[in-house]
């Protein structure tokens, strides 16, 4: 993506490029992921300021989905590397695999089986739930079998399933 839509400086991009521009740095520079500014910035912010409302609303969409209370953090990163992995995205399943085992939400153990596609044994109850749900949705596409769909709602509630 970095080489086809090539990163400009700040100063060369329109006013309402700018403000897109603004608005995610204000938004990454408040992750939790070590690094996250600055390799977003190189990587995604290109091609999300090419279209800035589209991009706005994509940065507000999932910073309200990282927001959400009823998913906890561990379950929420299990199913982003599994995703990554899904979707062969080496950048990202890097720093999906690295920032779980540095908040001590995942062991390096289960984030290396989860980034080579498969699913650790030991995942708690959430992780597990998550990694399955995640495989499901990418491999089989469509609803949720129900009794998936009845365990995620046990598990994170309504608003987290």
């Amino acid at each position: 993506m970095s080489t086809r839509i090539p990163s400009k400086p700040r100063s060369e991009l329109r006013p309402d490029q700018q403000e897109m521009h603004d608005h995610f740095m204000e938004i990454v520079g408040q992750s939790s992921h070590p690094g996250a500014a600055e390799r977003a910035g190189r990587v995604f912010l290109p091609f999300l300021v090419l279209a800035p409302q589209i991009g706005r609303l994509s940065v507000d969409m999932l910073q309200a989905v990282e927001g959400l209370p009823s998913l906890p953090a561990d379950a929420r990163e299990t199913a982003s590397l599994a995703c990554t992995t899904f979707f062969r995205c080496d950048f990202a399943t890097y720093a999906h695999s690295a920032m779980p085992v540095k908040l001590g939400l995942l062991t390096q153990s289960q984030a290396d089986a989860i980034a080579s596609g498969q699913k650790p044994d030991d995942l708690n109850k959430g992780c597990s739930l998550a990694y399955d749900v995640t495989r499901q949705l990418l491999e089989v596409r469509g609803a949720l079998p129900q009794d998936l769909w009845d365990a995620c709602v046990r598990q994170f509630g309504q608003e987290g399933a």
